[in-house]
């Protein structure tokens, strides 16, 4: 649970350093990723894929696609580590929301022209 390797990438998106944070546990540096971290493989189940999980950096609200990979230790139970990907997917959500509310409108502007040709003719 604890950081032993952050890239540039993850120092730029999360806004901390490397240096500041290294052996620390992640769930004290990214709080917003405690429930992904916490959740554990169940026996005989699939690993769920991406949790996409929302927190504030710096003045932004940023959506993050959070992924952890556990390696396991042979045929024991316990972890012996784990990786944490996250790809911030702010503008792709932002971009659903905008095409969403565009066919709400489109529709909407569909069902007043409908009654309103036949008034026309």
């Amino acid at each position: 649970g604890r950081i032993t390797l952050l890239s540039r990438s993850a120092e730029r998106l999360l806004g901390v350093t490397g240096e500041g944070v290294q052996g620390k546990a992640l769930t004290d540096v990214v709080p917003a990723f405690a429930a992904v971290l916490s959740e554990r493989e169940e026996a005989g189940l699939k690993a769920k894929g991406q949790h996409e999980v929302k927190m504030q950096v710096g003045n932004d609200e940023r959506t993050f696609a959070v992924k952890v990979t556990r390696e396991r230790e042979g045929a024991g139970e316990g972890d012996v580590g784990s990786v944490v990907t996250f790809d911030d997917i702010s503008e792709l959500v932002q971009a659903q929301r905008t095409s969403a509310w565009a066919d709400v409108a489109r529709r909407i502007a569909h069902e007043i022209k409908n009654p309103l040709t036949p008034i026309q003719l």
